[in-house]
Order: structure tokens, then C-alpha cells, then sequence
């Protein structure tokens, strides 16, 4: 019997597969689209983005929180 989190997976690598399809189909390139400098500038701008949303708002909490619920746990 498959497991839910198997099913998941399943579906994942059939969606991925799909999409790969449809952009053959399409006759999109993704080796000249992922290394295209366009591509490589606005990925760069959007990790830049994560990393200042982490380390202004998100890990200082996120830490807290933690801590909080390491220190109920023991």
C-alpha cells in the first residue's frame, strides 16, 4: 500500500514532469533561460529580498519561539 506522503511525492515528480512537458512543447528553453543574465540578476534581486525579510523579521522571532517551545518540551 502507498503512503500519503509517498502519494505526495508521486504527484510532485508527475507535476514537475508535466511542466517540463508543456515548456518543450512551448519550446522553451530552461538551460538559456536559467543561465541567461536577465534570469540570473532578478534570482539574485529575489534571494537578496529573502534574506533581508529573514534577518530583519522573521529569525528573531522565529528564535524566540523556538527557545519558548524547547524549554516547555524539557
Amino acid at each position: 500500500m502507498i503512503s500519503i506522503k509517498s502519494r505526495g511525492f508521486i504527484r510532485t515528480m508527475i507535476l514537475i514532469i508535466l511542466a517540463v512537458l508543456v515548456l518543450s512543447y512551448l519550446k522553451i528553453d530552461l538551460r538559456n533561460l536559467a543561465s541567461s543574465d536577465l534570469t540570473q540578476g532578478n534570482a539574485g534581486y529575489l534571494w537578496s529580498f529573502v534574506q533581508n525579510v529573514w534577518y530583519d523579521y522573521v529569525k528573531t522571532p522565529t528564535i524566540f519561539l523556538l527557545h519558548s517551545v524547547l524549554q516547555i518540551v524539557q
